[in-house]
């Protein structure tokens, strides 16, 4: 189950591994902290849920809930300079994973299920639009965000729409740029 910020009955109980009924008499009772919609309907916020299992020793349903890290696979060949760039990502709470060439590209997409492509144009022997168009036209791969990396300038924000990439960054040594997309990409 992924954090929520305010979590519904339904999901407190979820996470307590108790029936929703039992959560709702929780609520009534003033054990758990909740407030109440404008249709009268119980929430409770992550942070007064977290209280609650702390102070009924059950904390160690946490174990449980805890954030998914975002993930973010690089479709290139090594990249120079790009270790400082994996590290920053890393300590940010990314997991990443590299694939070198197409067959790779394909196995590690489906094993490792990533939020983010970082796929650069310029590697030999990837079909760079072809794997944007087959990755953003599969409606169960559409919602993966991509990242193109091109040094090539006949790339341009036409071409970025029809093969279905949502950004467009020229390739450089300069990863400061990237990092800040794929944090405001993957957020």
């Amino acid at each position: 189950m992924e954090v929520k910020e305010v979590l519904t009955l339904v999901d407190a109980a979820k996470i307590c591994n108790v029936s929703h009924m039992t959560m709702w008499r929780w609520a009534k009772q003033g054990k758990i902290k909740t407030f109440k919609t404008l249709g009268g309907h119980h929430r409770v916020l992550w942070t007064d849920m977290i209280k609650f299992l702390e102070e009924n020793g059950m904390d160690h349903l946490l174990e449980r809930v805890k954030p998914r890290k975002k993930k973010v696979l690089f479709i290139s060949d090594p990249l120079v300079g790009a270790e400082e760039l994996v590290q920053k990502l890393r300590e940010t709470g990314f997991l990443i994973e590299w694939a070198t060439e197409g067959f790779e590209a394909g196995r590690t997409f489906s094993a490792f299920n990533p939020d983010c492509v970082v796929l650069n144009f310029s590697t030999p022997g990837i079909n760079g639009p072809l794997i944007c168009k087959t990755l953003k036209y599969d409606p169960a791969t559409s919602p993966v965000k991509i990242i193109v990396l091109s040094d090539n300038n006949i790339h341009k924000e036409e071409a970025l729409e029809e093969i279905g990439a949502d950004i467009l960054l020229p390739l450089s040594d300069n990863y400061s740029l990237l990092y800040k997309k794929i944090l405001s990409i993957c957020r």
